[in-house]
């Protein structure tokens, strides 16, 4: 029995483990950025601050381990090894283009909702030409909060003048699928293995969920 294709009329995309396969440099900045101060990370560490922001994370190194500096000199030393990562390691999740293309074909306005500053991510985004297919480029820096509240989601929606019913949301965190879904938007998970080890969780409370990206144009009907 085939499913009942969603109808898609706007599309959101988080960024990183979404369109990019970047969660490893999240995943581990932190616990480089303390080795290479001499000091071992808490086990367990890059689980704790996954998804949060990069401030976030400056003013937690700060005030857990003692760094005898200001959270903003933290943040800006881990800025350059974001930046080389992203214009030199980072690549397209497999598909991802293909599927932009198709959505371009269609006349379906898109737009990036994410935790990540636009000066650290934008070296990727020229790169792999994702700028063509994006009317709205929208960050938590912009909105103010993270994505533990649903601000940049409704702001991305209303800058596409789009109609929240028809708009699906692209992400691959656990947290942020709980607020898509505490705040009744569509959503479809795509697989990040970094991001979510154990993919039930996240299946469990998902609209859609996608291996890879080749899955997505099954999935709606435009």
């Amino acid at each position: 029995m085939k499913m009942k294709k969603i109808k898609l009329k706007a599309a959101i995309f988080d960024l990183d483990g979404t369109l990019l396969d970047s969660m490893m440099v999240w995943r581990s900045l932190t616990e480089t950025y303390l080795e290479g101060k001499g000091i071992e990370p808490e086990k367990g560490l890059s689980f704790k601050l996954l998804g949060k922001s990069s401030e976030y994370q400056s003013n937690y190194v700060f005030e857990k381990y003692g760094i005898k500096t200001t959270p903003e000199q933290v943040y800006q030393e881990t800025i350059p090894y974001i930046k080389k990562y992203y214009a030199e390691t980072t690549k397209p999740k497999p598909g991802i283009l293909e599927f932009l293309d198709l959505l371009k074909s269609k006349n379906i306005p898109c737009a990036i909702a994410t935790a990540t500053p636009l000066q650290l991510m934008e070296s990727a985004l020229d790169k792999f030409g994702f700028k063509e297919y994006f009317r709205v480029i929208i960050t938590t820096y912009d909105v103010g909060v993270g994505k533990h509240k649903p601000d940049i989601y409704e702001t991305a929606v209303s800058r596409l003048n789009a109609d929240k019913e028809t708009t699906v949301i692209f992400e691959d965190a656990f947290y942020a699928v709980k607020t898509l879904k505490e705040h009744n938007f569509n959503c479809c998970v795509i697989a990040d293995k970094i991001t979510e080890p154990d993919p039930e969780p996240i299946k469990a409370i998902s609209d859609m969920y996608i291996e890879n990206w080749f899955e997505a144009p099954e999935l709606f009907e435009f």
